[in-house]
């Protein structure tokens, strides 16, 4: 019995949580607002994550929003000087960043969703299929880096407890 979780239990789980995720043979699609999305893949135990603005890379669609704006706005200028319609130009090469930041946020806010349910859906097939057991809050495990800290936050109050107050000096 293969207790890995596939990109069909992934897709439930991100529906669930109201995403729009098309399940393709080697992939998810999340759909996201502003014509964006976020291809996911399995690969080994984890995942593999392509943003994309439209139907080009995330990475590839800031480079040819950023140098398309940036030489029409510049090529208007040089031609026709300060004008209204320069000036809308500049305005429209403002908003396309802005614009650009937004998805980014939306691209990158979806890949912590999906990392999220990823670890939801993994967190009890870590140990060769067996759930792990996890500390109630609060709790430290024995021979953990917590319980070294009480530990010695203990043996610390202890040693403050036996310091005298007021600049007294304790005979020794």
């Amino acid at each position: 019995m293969n207790s890995e979780p596939t990109l069909a239990d992934l897709a439930r789980q991100l529906e669930s949580n109201g995403m729009v995720v098309v399940l393709y043979k080697d992939h998810l699609q999340i759909r996201l607002s502003l014509f964006a999305s976020v291809n996911v893949r399995v690969v080994g135990a984890g995942l593999r994550f392509e943003p994309r603005f439209g139907a080009i890379p995330r990475d590839r669609a800031t480079w040819v929003t950023l140098v398309g704006i940036a030489a029409l706005v510049t090529a208007s200028f040089l031609d026709l000087g300060i004008t209204s319609f320069t000036m809308a130009l500049g305005f429209i090469g403002v908003s396309s960043g802005a614009s650009t930041a937004i998805r980014y946020q939306l691209t990158e806010n979806c890949i912590t969703r999906v990392q999220n349910a990823w670890m939801f859906l993994t967190a009890g097939r870590l140990a060769l299929g067996a759930p792990t057991a996890r500390p109630e809050l609060g709790e430290a495990q024995p021979g953990s880096a917590r319980a070294e800290v009480h530990l010695h936050a203990e043996q610390l109050t202890d040693r403050l407890s036996s310091v005298p107050r007021g600049g007294e000096a304790k005979p020794r």
